[in-house]
């Protein structure tokens, strides 16, 4: 990529899924995921359930029937950094025998705990990533998942955004097999302007079996929309049993029709890992195909310069906070449209469907990491870690889709960063972590700009600068 920076100014203001009933225990299937739509909620402000065994099926009553998402505060008054609440969720769940089975909880805020009938198999301790959760011992017919969860936060990390907490994204139920393909990220890529197209990406392959995997293959499917497919293999050496190992890859497509705000042209993905010519797991999304670079100061798509106007948002609605519905995902396009913003910039990675409603409408986003005024912590080492998982989450969360054009790494850190050797070197690994991980995006940062600062080394690793100005 050329080492020429971009500044922007920018002012601060897939997967496919069964729908399980109401009531009963969800019934499970092999094949297809299963998405949880409703469940029971038992609000717990006193803190009280771990110490009275809420975690075990049927100790408690007063549960309340709620839809997925959910935030548990009806409402959040008064500073924007309330302390927050507890609550318990009771998902029922209904399998066939002789399968295993994992739960995807896109995001949960702030801190989880998981017991599977009345046994804790999990925690989850990050406010913004999902959290993949492995159901071993589900047994056939009815069983119990326990989850709690505690958002209370105190100033620290700040967040200029209402805590809300709860299960506030969708949760998916999918039958594992032996291959597992974990953290898969697929995004079509041109690699120049008139190049054909790849697919770029990387998976986990987890070997869940007793004994060696000889050919661990994962098959990638690519559809056109002519409806015209291609498949090509993924490989790897032969994976031990109960090993892990990361793999990264390019697929050449050939000639395919390019993304852009006025063309939004999507493919459909799937991957499908395969174990002695027999298919595992299944995963499916959408990607589209377009080149992104700086040239010469300007941020370039497919060759040509990027004129930008755009609106900066929260997933933030009445009466449901950040549980966002397919009709508030409507309305928030809706509204990006009305004021004829063309990208949109969050603290925070967007909700999954609120970024496939930007991939179909063709609304650019600057994708940015939630690390938010976190100088101070920085000097930590283990903040420092804990920051860099938070890169990743987002970058993980818009690797597939082509709305999104730039990853940020963070947002108004210390504004002087040269004597700031914490800092310093948490944006060399954060700048090192994106370019590995995703090789066919600029990554940037967005900085409070201030007077008398003058250059920042640190930055100058950056393709692209985001100034936020504050008038009156």
């Amino acid at each position: 990529m050329p080492a020429a920076r971009l500044l922007v100014v920018l002012a601060l203001a897939g997967l496919m899924a069964v729908p399980a009933s109401a009531g009963a225990a969800t019934r499970l299937k092999t094949g297809e995921p299963t998405r949880i739509v409703r469940v029971d909620y038992k609000a717990d402000p006193g803190n009280v359930g771990v110490s009275r065994g809420w975690r075990r099926p049927g100790v408690v009553r007063g549960w309340r029937s709620v839809r997925i998402p959910h935030v548990m505060q009806r409402r959040i008054s008064g500073r924007p950094y309330p302390g927050g609440t507890v609550g318990w969720y009771r998902i029922r769940l209904s399998a066939p025998a002789g399968t295993e089975f994992r739960a995807d909880f896109e995001q949960i805020r702030r801190k989880s705990s998981f017991w599977l009938n009345g046994r804790r198999i999990g925690e989850h301790r990050s406010p913004y990533g999902p959290k993949p959760l492995s159901l071993e011992g589900i047994r056939r017919g009815g069983n119990t998942l326990i989850v709690r969860v505690d958002n209370r936060k105190g100033r620290n990390p700040i967040e200029g955004w209402w805590n809300w907490g709860g299960i506030v994204r969708p949760v998916t139920v999918s039958s594992v097999g032996r291959l597992s393909a974990t953290s898969l990220s697929v995004t079509g890529n041109l690699p120049c302007v008139g190049c054909e197209g790849e697919l770029v990406g990387q998976v986990t392959f987890h070997n869940r079996g007793r004994s060696t995997i000889a050919d661990p293959v994962m098959l990638v499917g690519l559809r056109d929309p002519s409806g015209t497919t291609q498949t090509a293999p993924v490989r790897t050496a032969p994976l031990r049993a109960n090993r892990r190992r990361l793999v990264k890859f390019r697929l050449p497509i050939g000639s395919v029709q390019t993304w852009s705000p006025g063309n939004p042209v999507l493919y459909d993905v799937t991957a499908q890992t395969v174990v002695a010519g027999q298919p595992q797991e299944l995963a499916r999304s959408t990607t589209g195909f377009r080149s992104i670079g700086v040239e010469n100061g300007r941020l370039m798509l497919n060759g040509l310069p990027l004129n930008m106007r755009g609106v900066s948002i929260h997933e933030d609605v009445p009466g449901r906070g950040a549980a966002l519905r397919d009709s508030d995902i409507d309305g928030i396009v809706r509204q990006v449209k009305s004021v004829g913003a063309d990208v949109v910039r969050a603290h925070y990675a967007l909700n999954e469907r609120l970024l496939d409603a930007f991939d179909r409408n063709g609304i650019l986003v600057w994708n940015q990491a939630p690390v938010y005024q976190r100088s101070t912590q920085l000097q930590s080492r283990g903040r420092r870690i804990q920051a860099l998982r938070d890169v990743r989450g987002a970058l993980e969360r818009g690797y597939s889709h082509p709305s999104v054009i730039v990853n940020s790494v963070a947002n108004e850190l210390a504004p002087g960063v040269n004597g700031n050797p914490g800092v310093a070197r948490w944006l060399d690994q954060a700048n090192r972590t994106a370019r590995s991980f995703d090789p066919t995006r600029p990554v940037g940062i967005d900085l409070r700009s201030l007077p008398n600062i003058g250059p920042q080394k640190a930055y100058s690793q950056f393709d692209v600068l985001g100034f936020n100005q504050y008038f009156g």
